[in-house]
Order: C-alpha cells, then structure tokens, then sequence
C-alpha cells in the first residue's frame, strides 16, 4: 500500500495501528484480605479497561481507567441511588462502611493489576466482574 506521500506502508504496520478487545469475566471474594490481584488471559497490554461489576445484584459498580492510570466509577449500593467515586475502578458496598473497592496499580503485558482494599467485614454473595479491556495485540 502507498500513502500519498509516496511512502510503502507494509501490512504489518497497518495490523500494529489496529486497536485489539477482550471480554473476561472475574471474580472477588468479599472477605479476601487487602493486597494486589493480576489479571491475566487478554493476550495484549491494555491501555483502557472498562469494569462491570455487581454483588448479587443488591449493589453494582461501573467503572473506566486509561493509560495513566486515571479512573474512576460510578456504583450504586441500595435502590436508584448512584454515587460517583474518582478513588477507585470498582466499589461494591455491601452495608453501611462494608467495602470492596479497587485501583488500578498496573497494565501488565497480558492483562493489569488490581490493589483491593477491603472495608469492614463485608460478607454475602461474592463480587462477579466483567472487564472489557482495550489495547494492541
């Protein structure tokens, strides 16, 4: 292929400008301790992830980060009442003061790290999250 400059544009450099996805979908047990989790099983390093995450259904979260490492979420924790949260990718509230929540540490060469922080003694149906990640294969 030849761009208007005139310059040759091999395959291969038009395959490394193709943006690559993945869907995959995690867990977390609400009465793990605090401390870093990898994630892995994307096949590139991300450079935006998108999190989905629910507590049986009673509390959710949604959640953005970018390659600064930038997020932030949106989570609800009771009926129709929606809270925005700058300090965390994800936020699973499971009572008053009983917390679940993360930050992005790292994108990593085949997925990204995670730090939990748990709040309290959460206990009750573990967090399920799906992560739509971003990158370069």
């Amino acid at each position: 292929m030849t761009i208007a400059t005139g310059q040759d544009i091999e395959a291969a450099d038009v395959l490394a400008l193709t943006d690559d996805s993945k869907v995959l979908s995690h867990s977390r047990v609400l009465t793990a301790a605090s401390g870093d989790v990898a994630y892995t099983g994307y096949g590139f390093q991300p450079k935006t992830i998108i999190i989905f995450g629910t507590k049986g259904g009673s509390t959710a979260s949604w959640g953005v980060a970018d390659t600064n490492l930038a997020e932030m979420c949106i989570y609800s924790y009771s009926t129709d009442i929606y809270v925005a949260n700058t300090g965390a990718i994800i936020y699973i509230d499971t009572t008053t003061g009983t917390v679940q929540s993360a930050v992005l540490k790292t994108f990593d060469a085949d997925g990204f790290t995670l730090t939990w922080t748990k709040t309290g003694t959460p206990t009750g149906t573990d967090i399920t999250f799906m992560v739509l990640a971003f990158g370069r294969a």
